[in-house]
């Protein structure tokens, strides 16, 4: 298997009939025979929700399955929809923020605000120090004005190691059991953020 690559395997009982199908869009389905009813039944399905499509909210979108209405979609804190819709609620587009960051030469005014819960986003534009403490990730993402956002790593035991972003951040969802991303602001957006 070459990089770029990705493969799936299992080991199948003797005896159950399974098929695997994956459509043009990308969803995948696992269907295993029913002898007692003659016909396919699904066993796995993906997407789960709309928030499992790649980049479904754009860049800085913050997606929420769990959303009472069909708007999935959201902008964290000190952030705005980013093209006009007709309610300006809309943020499938994706987010850009309302101040721009303060950062030049390594002085900075900005700060973070914690957004809890997450899953982590895409890393493609991402760096990673596993040998770090978060406080010293933050020192780090602080003194770098390409930093946009800063997670633990590891998030066992109180967390460890350090990921910073200096990309759009795309790709973000909360999750159950979700991780915590700081997501750089500009002072005036800061309040009473970290």
């Amino acid at each position: 298997m070459s990089p770029g690559e990705v493969s799936y395997g299992y080991t199948a009982t003797p005896g159950v009939w399974t098929r695997l199908v994956v459509t043009h869009t990308g969803d995948v389905k696992r269907f295993v025979w029913r002898n007692s009813s003659s016909e396919w039944a699904t066993i796995f399905q993906g997407p789960r929700d709309p928030c499992d499509y790649y980049g479904k909210c754009g860049s800085f979108g913050l997606c929420d399955a769990n959303a009472v209405s069909t708007a999935f979609c959201g902008c964290p804190r000190g952030f705005v929809v980013s093209a006009a819709s007709p309610s300006n609620r809309d943020a499938s587009s994706g987010c850009r923020r309302k101040v721009a960051l303060q950062c030049s030469n390594g002085s900075t005014t900005d700060g973070f605000v914690l957004v809890r819960g997450v899953k982590l986003p895409d890393t493609h534009n991402a760096s990673v120090d596993v040998g770090i403490t978060v406080k010293e990730c933050e020192r780090r993402c602080r003194a770098n004005c390409s930093c946009l956002a800063y997670a633990a790593a590891d998030i066992r035991d109180g967390g460890t190691g350090c990921v910073i972003w200096t990309d759009d951040i795309v790709d973000l969802r909360y999750v159950e059991q979700g991780q915590d991303l700081y997501l750089r602001l500009a002072k005036s957006e800061l309040g009473t953020c970290v």
